[in-house]
């Protein structure tokens, strides 16, 4: 599937994001922090422990946003946190800048 110029690939649950990012190298990865069997920290735990998703950005996009839950995202090991409902075009502009700063920081 592609939205706004990107590839995107979806999964329906965090076991299936954990499959999917192990058969390929995302530049940068969003997802929700409830997602039924493995949630969102779960598999950034996961991610995080692999090589090719150190240093990548992932971001943490809920609908359920309560008091800390940014803070603990970011603490955790999420790039930026994002809470819905959001604007296509904030969402793009997000996703354009962590991946510009990504590509910066392998640049140098």
């Amino acid at each position: 599937m592609s939205a706004a110029g990107f590839v995107v690939i979806e999964a329906s649950d965090g076991q299936e994001a954990i499959e999917k990012a192990s058969e390929i190298d995302a530049d940068l990865v969003i997802l929700d922090l409830y997602m039924p069997r493995v949630d969102g920290f779960g598999v950034l735990e996961h991610l995080r422990n692999h090589e090719n998703y150190r240093d990548k950005p992932i971001v943490a996009l809920t609908a359920s946003a309560m008091a800390g839950d940014s803070e603990r995202a970011i603490s955790r090991g999420f790039t930026s946190y994002i809470s819905k409902p959001v604007k296509m075009t904030e969402l793009r502009q997000e996703i354009e800048r962590l991946l510009k700063n990504s590509e910066n920081a392998t640049q140098t």
